[in-house]
C-alpha cells in the first residue's frame, strides 16, 4: 500500500507570511497555491501561527522556499522552490527541487528530482503606460546590498520594499528612467511595461532583450502566464507519481 493516499493528497505552501506586494517570492508562493487549487489540488498556505499548520500530515507535500533551512513542519514529502541563490547544505537529497530559473541551478544535482518553472503573478492590465509627461528618475537597490557603482542622479527617488504597487505604477509612469541595481527583481519588468527607461547594471537573466521593449515584455509575460498552469500540472503530477512509487508502508 502506498504511504501517501493520492485521493487525499494535500499540498501546503510555506508562504512565510500572508500575501504581500513587498516581497516577490511571497507573491510567487501564493500564486503557486492558487494555481494548484485551480488544478484540483487541496493546496493551502502555511506560515507561523497559521491555523493550516494542523492540516499537515503524512498525505501532505510541503513546499518550502530556498531560504527555509531544514524541515520545520516535519513533512514526510518535501519540495524546495529555489527562487534565489542559496547554500545547498540546507536541503535533503530526498527533496524534490523546483528552480524558478535555470541560473539558480548547481553544477550537480542537489535533490531527488529537479524541475524548472517560473511563476508570475502579473496583472498586465494594471502595469500599463499612461503616456504622461516624464521628468527625473527613480532607483531601487532591492536585494543588492553591495552596490559597486552608483548610477542614479543625486536627486533620484528611491523605491524601497515598502513602496506599494500603486506607488511603483505612479513612479514608472512619471519618471524618465529607473535605475535597477538588483538583476533578479521583477520590478524591472514593471518599469518596462509602463514605458519607463530601465537601466540595470546587469540585464536580468529572465528578461534578456525585453528590457526597454514594452511590447516584447508584455508578449513575453503573457506567454509565461499562459504556460504556467500547464507546467505546474505536469510537475506536480510527476512529483506525486514518484512519491507513490518510491514510498511504501
Amino acid at each position: 500500500m502506498d504511504s501517501i493516499d493520492n485521493s487525499k493528497i494535500k499540498i501546503a505552501i510555506h508562504t512565510q507570511t500572508e500575501n504581500s506586494e513587498m516581497y516577490g517570492g511571497v507573491m510567487v508562493l501564493h500564486k503557486l497555491c492558487k494555481i494548484l487549487c485551480s488544478l484540483g489540488y487541496d493546496s493551502f498556505p502555511v506560515y507561523s501561527n497559521s491555523e493550516n499548520i494542523s492540516r499537515i500530515d503524512d498525505n501532505t507535500i510541503v513546499v518550502y522556499a530556498e531560504n527555509i533551512a531544514g524541515n520545520p513542519f516535519n513533512a514526510k514529502n518535501v519540495v524546495r522552490y529555489i527562487m534565489y541563490y542559496k547554500d545547498i547544505n540546507v536541503y535533503d537529497k530526498n527533496d524534490f527541487i523546483i528552480y524558478y530559473d535555470d541560473c539558480f541551478k548547481k553544477e550537480s544535482s542537489i535533490g531527488y528530482k529537479e524541475y524548472t518553472i517560473r511563476i508570475y503573478d502579473t496583472d498586465l492590465d494594471f502595469w500599463t503606460n499612461h503616456n504622461k509627461k516624464r521628468i527625473g528618475s527613480c532607483f531601487s537597490y532591492r536585494k543588492n546590498h553591495n552596490v559597486q557603482k552608483i548610477l542614479h542622479e543625486p536627486n533620484s527617488t528611491e523605491l524601497t520594499y515598502h513602496s506599494s504597487f500603486g506607488e511603483l505604477l505612479g513612479m514608472f509612469n512619471t519618471k524618465e528612467r529607473f535605475y535597477c541595481y538588483d538583476n533578479n527583481t521583477f520590478i524591472a519588468a514593471f518599469a518596462t511595461l509602463c514605458g519607463c527607461e530601465t537601466i540595470v547594471d546587469k540585464i536580468p537573466h529572465e528578461f534578456g532583450n525585453y528590457i526597454n521593449n514594452e511590447k516584447g515584455m508584455r508578449e513575453y509575460i503573457q506567454n509565461q502566464l499562459d504556460l504556467q498552469n500547464v507546467n505546474c500540472e505536469k510537475i506536480f503530477l510527476d512529483i506525486t507519481e514518484h512519491i507513490k512509487k518510491t514510498t511504501k508502508t
